[in-house]
């Protein structure tokens, strides 16, 4: 469909039916317009170029899933009349899309509002209201403690990869090739004594002070462990140019698989398992003051430019699955008296498969306060979204996503 998607729905759709409730027709010609919009990408490419290129933004990207998403549910969209068409021998009434949907003013594209991607995430922090009062305080705290926790660990090792994968590779190596195979390390001190004994305090760095206040055994562990743990390294890199190339892939795999069932065990583990302490919930705390209310844990206000900000969620493509549209039909039957029959209600939802593209932009938090990294705080936001959905009746199932591991984990911005 050409031209404005939201102009189309919000203005037109009613105004183009003059008032008069024969105009059934009419009305089913506008549904199956609207209902066959697909994506253009070219409402958005200005767009996409300039939060693409800003600093501190982040972007994360995720697919609606069945039944799909229902944004702007309040706004006014309905009228009282029954709408007939009356071309066809037998009258039949043609319903009307009673609920609003949220659309951007310019492009005319569904969109997610920042303010309601904002509301939904203050909805699970401890923040007080006006009133100071906040409803399930203790359980917030516990809450986002646990998830801050867990997102601690996870950014610690994504940020360390290579080398907590290069400790891998030594480990594999060695046990692969039988390097000290069946040696504890009792024998391998007594092997160092009878070979090395003059060889190993020599290259040990130990001075003849401190030698002299040490046991025999104490200065021989400490040069023992300095000379295995450089022969470890040579061999290792010896080992490893002599693999051939199906080896090393397997190696490779071997060490990729190790690490990902490391990050999968901590990504995956329940939230009650993780040990939170003290610090952890003053953290949780502080942020909630910190990214909602704009203040630091001393009460001081953090100026505009340094404040987490949330933008709206945009579509960057249509379903793959009915050639990029955009919509579909859906009915709520609301039950108002148990004795009469429901009067279903028509609506028009943003279809399963549609990816939105949601942009933050994120700072590092107070360091006497919060101390939560840009990086945390993303991976904070990717965890309540996925486990949560956002928009209207997210309770049966709409406002949830696709989200891959590959894209919990990234933290690029």
């Amino acid at each position: 469909m050409e031209g404005n998607i939201g102009w189309k729905y919000n203005k037109a759709y009613f105004y183009n039916l003059q008032g008069n409730p024969s105009n059934g027709n009419l009305l089913k010609r506008q549904n199956d317009e609207l209902l066959g919009a697909t994506f253009d990408e070219s409402y958005l490419e200005q767009l996409l170029n300039v939060w693409d290129k800003s600093n501190n933004i982040f972007r994360l990207e995720m697919t609606t899933s069945y039944p799909g998403l229902i944004t702007g549910i309040g706004n006014n969209h309905q009228t009282t009349l029954k709408w007939m068409d009356q071309t066809r021998e037998k009258p039949v009434q043609i319903p009307e899309f009673k609920l609003g949907i949220t659309f951007d003013h310019t492009t005319g594209v569904p969109i997610i509002p920042g303010s309601s991607i904002k509301g939904v995430l203050r909805s699970f922090f401890p923040v007080m209201n006006q009133n100071k009062f906040c409803d399930c305080y203790e359980e917030k705290i516990n809450y986002i403690a646990a998830i801050l926790h867990k997102v601690h660990l996870l950014v610690s090792h994504l940020k360390n990869e290579e080398a907590e994968k290069q400790e891998l590779r030594k480990d594999l190596l060695i046990s692969r090739s039988g390097m000290y195979t069946a040696k504890t390390k009792d024998e391998l001190l007594s092997q160092f004594k009878e070979e090395y004994l003059e060889k190993i305090y020599n290259m040990s760095g130990i001075s003849n002070d401190e030698l002299d206040v040490m046991t025999s055994d104490q200065a021989l562990a400490i040069a023992a462990e300095k000379q295995l743990e450089k022969y470890e390294l040579e061999e290792v890199e010896t080992i490893y140019k002599s693999y051939n190339r199906d080896k090393k892939k397997k190696l490779e795999k071997d060490i990729n698989d190790s690490y990902g069932e490391k990050i999968s065990m901590i990504l995956n583990r329940p939230l009650e398992d993780e040990e939170i302490d003290n610090e952890d919930k003053t953290k949780a705390s502080c942020l909630a003051l910190e990214m909602f209310e704009g203040k630091k844990k001393n009460g001081e206000y953090i100026p505009i430019y340094q404040r987490d900000t949330f933008f709206d969620a945009i579509p960057v493509s249509g379903d793959s699955n009915a050639d990029g549209e955009l919509f579909a039909k859906d009915f709520i039957t609301s039950h108002k008296n148990p004795f009469k029959d429901p009067e279903p209600i028509c609506f028009m939802k943003i279809r399963s498969n549609v990816k939105f593209r949601f942009y933050f932009s994120l700072h590092d938090g107070d360091k006497d306060g919060v101390n939560v990294s840009k990086e945390e705080k993303l991976m904070l936001i990717k965890y309540l979204l996925y486990k949560n959905g956002i928009g209207a009746k997210t309770n049966v199932g709409y406002g949830q996503f696709k989200f891959s591991k590959d894209e919990m984990l990234k933290i690029t911005q």
